[in-house]
């Protein structure tokens, strides 16, 4: 929606929820000044653009195509990070954090896409090298705990 408006797109520190920013729509020119973390005005003036209609008809059939997401070694190295830490995945809502990684990483795309394909990703290379092994060696270790209970592990 936001490529129909020209408007600032980088910030050298994140706009406060209700700071007002300009946006003009490039289709009638019109210039509008709507809070930073509310959209619908921008979007109510769309619907009144028949080519604004008709892109969105399109882009609606385009997400029902399921695109995998690209894990690039700066995400792969988050979520290392987020793996190997006692740190809640929910800092990703800290703004000085953000800063720093430079791109913005929300919560809910960390769990239901970033995740989720990591995970896919290292099952089908677990898969490739045990499929790929000439021979597989399961070691077992039996201990037993301050509480004298027995474990087995592999």
């Amino acid at each position: 929606m936001l490529h129909f408006y020209k408007s600032i797109r980088i910030f050298k520190k994140l706009p406060e929820s209700n700071e007002r920013l300009e946006y003009e729509c490039k289709i009638c020119k019109e210039v509008f000044l709507s809070p930073f973390t509310d959209k619908s005005d921008l979007y109510k003036h769309l619907n009144l653009h028949k080519e604004y209609k008709k892109w969105n008809e399109k882009y609606k059939n385009y997400k029902k195509i399921k695109v995998e997401p690209i894990i690039d070694a700066d995400t792969m190295l988050l979520v290392k990070y987020f793996v190997t830490s006692n740190v809640s995945h929910s800092s990703l809502e800290n703004k000085y954090l953000l800063i720093l990684l430079n791109k913005v990483v929300g919560t809910k795309s960390f769990d239901e896409t970033i995740l989720p394909e990591v995970y896919r990703k290292l099952k089908n290379k677990l898969k490739e090298k045990i499929n790929n092994a000439e021979d597989i060696c399961l070691i077992t270790d039996i201990w037993t705990a301050k509480q004298i209970q027995t474990l087995l592990a592999w």
